[in-house]
């Protein structure tokens, strides 16, 4: 027999199924059958995490225009020896770095991605697995290929090093200056490595380079905390175990400067979900006007 307040009642819940369906997907609905992505939005359960006081973080960077062109550097204006010259260009053309783009999705590579609290004179205090570096994580291999240093950039947290390589035929030098950190610069002969443990946390972001071959260069940036990423080549980051609540996100590229401008070293503020993976989409970036 029809029973209208139980049929009520049936819709009623499968009304509420597909609301909590959308919330916990990131869609929602806007007036109709119209469905919008948030800007941010949960995405899933920890399950590695049953700590609901922290959670993930993850999202993408692409750049906002016309991809940049990649330029090929011109080798001939700088004085090599013919074998030298072969070896730069063993792996095809040298190409600059100051913007790499993906042609296709835009997303944007070797851009630094971290986190810091909303009082700047405050901290995050780390989840208790993150508090120690692990041995096989003190030195990070930085190799110098023909086509330039690999990675081109680097992220570290205090007390983590560089171990610079030369396996090639071609000499080197190992140069950098920082305000915490003491200048370094010794030269690297062929097949040589050398290792700099122990950096201290900086405020800036730290150029290395080669000065005989100076379109050799990349990028350190030193944290005093764990919560710090470069982009991926396709432009995602991504951030675990963040303690949950508001704080901010701080996006940097080596041509762009902080995203925003000035303004863009507060970074924009978001919020982590405990025991969550939080989704902060795509953030589009490009140079200033």
């Amino acid at each position: 027999m029809f029973n209208e307040q139980q049929f009520e009642r049936e819709q009623e819940s499968r009304r509420s199924f597909i609301r909590d369906f959308l919330s916990y997907t990131g869609w929602v609905f806007l007036g109709g059958a119209e469905l919008v992505r948030s800007s941010q939005v949960l995405i899933a359960g920890d399950k590695a995490n049953s700590d609901k006081n922290f959670g993930g973080l993850r999202g993408r960077i692409l750049f906002d225009g016309s991809v940049p062109e990649a330029k090929e550097v011109d080798l001939s204006k700088a004085n090599l020896a013919p074998s030298e010259l072969d070896w730069f260009k063993s792996m095809g053309p040298v190409l600059n770095q100051d913007w790499v783009v993906d042609a296709k999705s835009k997303a944007v590579r070797w851009v630094y991605v971290w986190l810091q609290p909303l009082d700047k004179k405050q901290l995050l205090v780390p989840h208790e697995s993150l508090t120690v570096i692990p041995e096989d994580k003190k030195l990070i291999v930085v190799d110098q290929d023909p086509t330039g240093y690999v990675p081109h950039a680097v992220a570290l947290q205090a007390g983590q090093g560089l171990l610079m390589r030369n396996q090639g035929p071609v000499g080197h030098v190992f140069n950098f200056t920082g305000f915490e950190n003491e200048p370094f610069n010794k030269t690297m002969p062929p097949g040589s490595e050398i290792a700099v443990p122990n950096f201290k946390a900086e405020k800036g972001a730290l150029q290395v380079n080669c000065p005989p071959h100076p379109w050799e260069r990349m990028f350190l940036r030193v944290f005093d905390h764990p919560y710090f990423a470069v982009t991926q080549a396709d432009g995602t980051f991504e951030f675990k175990m963040v303690p949950s609540g508001p704080c901010r996100l701080v996006v940097w590229h080596e041509i762009l400067g902080f995203n925003g401008g000035r303004k863009g070293r507060d970074g924009s503020e978001i919020k982590v979900e405990g025991g969550a993976v939080s989704d902060l989409g795509d953030i589009k970036i490009k140079p200033m006007a």
